[in-house]
C-alpha cells in the first residue's frame, strides 16, 4: 500500500514536470516569435530612419528645395510601404478658415492611379475648410492616421474613396507656426495604421522639409536685400557719376567761360587802347581764337549787292587763323557770299541771336562751301553798329567740332558788342576827321576869298586915286 502511494505521487510529479516542460517549450517558442517580430520592427524603423536622414541630406544640399521634392516623396513612399505619397501646399486663403490647397508632388506605386485622375482640379487647388475634423488637427500641427471608412465627414469619405484610399497618414509641414502643407501617405489595399514610432520619424521628415522651406525663404529674403542694396549702390554710383559728369561739365564750362572772359577783357582792352582799328580788331580776333582754342576767327560785313536786292550779302573784313589753317579771306570764291539758303540765320542774327552748329546740323546747301574750307563747326555772333546788324564774328573749328555753351556764347556777344563799338567809334572819328578837314578847307577857302576881296578893294582904291 505504501509502495503504491509513492508510485502514484511519483507519477503525478512526472506529469507535472512534463506539463511544466511543455509550457516552458511554448514560452520559449513564443519568446523567439516575438523576438523575431521585434527584430523586424527594429529593422523597419532603422530603414525608415536611414531614409529620413537621406531626405534631410537632400534638402540640406539642394540650392532650391523644390527640385528634390519629387525624389523625397518617392523615398518616403517606398520606405513606408504605402501605395501613394504626395506633398500638398496651401497656396491661398480666400476667406477665413478657407484654404486653397494644391497637389505639388506625387509618387504612386506600380499601377496605382494619380490623385489627379480622380480630382484634376487638385492641380489648381481645392478649398479646404479647417474648422473641424481631422483638418482642424492638421492646422494645429498634429499628424492624423485614420481608416477612411471610419471618418465622421461623409464628403471626405467620398473624396478619398474616389482615389481608392482605404487608410491614410497625413503629416503637417509647419513653417513659422503656420500649416504650409502636408505629406500624405495613402494605402489603397488593406487598411493600415502606423505606430507612434513611425509617425514620430515621419514627423522628422516633415520638419526637414519645413526647415528647407524656411531656410530658402530666408536666403531669398537675404538675396533680395542684397540685390536691393546692390541696386541702391549702383543707383547711387550712377547718380554720383552723373553728378560728377555734370560737375566736370560745369567746371569745364566755367573754365571755358573764364578763358573767354579773360580773352574778352584782353580784346576789349586792345579795342579801347590801340589807335588803329585794324590793329585793334586783329589783336582782338587772335585773343578770342586762342582763348577759345578755335582754328579760325573772322569778321564779315553785311551789305546789299544792289539797291533792289532782297538777299543780304557778306564779305570778309578781318581774319585770324591758327597755324596750318586755310586762310579763307584770301580765297576769292570763299571770301564773300550771300545768305541765300540760310536766310533764317540772318534773321536770327538780326534779332541779336547767336547761330551755332556742328557740320551735320548745317543746311545741306551750306555744307559743301564749309567743307571746302575744312569747317567742322561754326559759331556766328552778330555785330551791331548804330542799331543795325552791321556784320558778325564767325568762329570756325576746322580740326575737331566743339560745341560752345550758352554762357560762353553770351560772353562772346560782349566781345562782339565791343568790336561794334570800336567800329562805331572809328566811324565817328573818321566822320569827325572829315568834318574837320572840311572845316579847314572851308576856312582856307574863306581866307582866300577874304584875301581876294582885300586885293580887289586895294586895286579899286588905287584906280580911283
Amino acid at each position: 500500500m505504501a509502495h503504491s502511494a509513492t508510485d502514484t505521487q511519483i507519477q503525478q510529479l512526472r506529469s507535472q514536470v512534463s506539463a511544466l516542460e511543455a509550457e516552458n517549450q511554448r514560452l520559449r517558442e513564443a519568446e523567439r516569435h516575438y523576438q523575431q517580430i521585434g527584430d523586424g520592427a527594429n529593422q523597419e524603423r532603422s530603414r525608415l530612419l536611414t531614409t529620413v536622414a537621406q531626405v534631410a541630406n537632400l534638402l540640406l544640399r539642394a540650392p532650391d528645395y523644390t527640385t528634390v521634392l519629387t525624389e523625397v516623396v518617392r523615398l518616403l513612399g517606398e520606405v513606408t510601404g504605402c501605395d501613394r505619397c504626395a506633398i500638398t501646399q496651401v497656396v491661398e486663403t480666400p476667406a477665413p478658415n478657407q484654404h486653397l490647397t494644391r497637389l505639388r508632388h506625387e509618387w504612386c506605386l506600380g499601377d496605382i492611379p494619380s490623385v489627379l485622375d480622380g480630382s484634376p482640379e487638385f492641380d489648381q487647388g481645392i478649398i479646404v475648410d479647417t474648422r473641424s475634423g481631422f483638418v482642424s488637427q492638421l492646422w494645429q500641427g498634429e499628424a492624423v492616421n485614420f481608416v477612411v471608412s471610419e471618418l465622421e465627414q461623409p464628403e471626405w469619405i467620398d473624396f478619398f474613396t474616389a482615389h481608392h484610399n482605404t487608410s491614410m497618414l497625413i503629416v503637417p509641414v509647419m513653417v513659422a507656426g503656420q500649416c504650409w502643407g502636408q505629406i500624405g501617405f495613402d494605402n489603397c489595399g488593406e487598411p493600415r495604421l502606423h505606430d507612434e514610432a513611425e509617425i514620430a520619424i515621419l514627423q522628422v521628415a516633415a520638419k526637414s522639409i519645413a526647415a528647407a522651406i524656411a531656410r530658402q525663404a530666408q536666403n531669398d529674403a537675404l538675396r533680395q536685400t542684397q540685390q536691393a542694396l546692390l541696386t541702391a549702390e549702383q543707383s547711387r554710383s550712377q547718380e554720383l557719376e552723373h553728378l560728377n559728369t555734370e560737375l566736370r561739365g560745369t567746371l569745364a564750362e566755367l573754365e571755358g567761360r573764364d578763358r573767354i572772359l579773360s580773352a574778352t577783357a584782353t580784346a576789349t582792352n586792345a579795342l579801347l587802347t590801340v589807335d588803329s582799328l585794324d590793329e585793334a580788331v586783329n589783336t582782338a580776333l587772335q585773343v578770342i581764337g586762342e582763348g577759345l582754342g578755335s582754328d579760325r576767327v573772322s569778321i564779315v560785313e553785311h551789305f546789299f549787292s544792289s539797291p533792289d536786292s532782297s538777299v543780304v550779302s557778306w564779305r570778309g573784313a578781318y581774319e585770324w587763323d591758327s597755324p596750318g589753317v586755310i586762310r579763307q579771306i584770301d580765297l576769292p570764291d570763299f571770301a564773300a557770299g550771300t545768305y541765300e539758303g540760310i536766310e533764317n540765320w540772318y534773321e536770327r542774327l538780326s534779332q541779336r541771336q547767336v547761330v551755332s552748329h556742328i557740320f551735320d546740323e548745317m543746311p545741306e546747301s551750306f555744307r559743301d562751301q564749309q567743307a571746302a574750307v575744312s569747317v567742322k563747326a561754326i559759331h556766328i555772333v552778330p555785330i551791331f553798329v548804330a542799331g543795325g546788324c552791321w556784320g558778325a564774328v564767325t568762329i570756325d573749328d576746322c580740326y575737331k567740332a566743339k560745341r560752345i555753351s550758352a554762357a560762353e556764347l553770351s560772353v562772346l556777344k560782349v566781345a562782339a558788342d565791343c568790336i561794334g563799338s570800336a567800329i562805331q567809334r572809328d566811324r565817328s572819328q573818321q566822320a569827325l576827321q572829315v568834318a574837320k578837314q572840311a572845316q579847314i578847307a572851308e576856312q582856307a577857302r574863306n581866307e582866300v576869298l577874304t584875301q581876294r576881296d582885300r586885293l580887289l578893294n586895294a586895286s579899286a582904291t588905287s584906280v580911283s586915286a
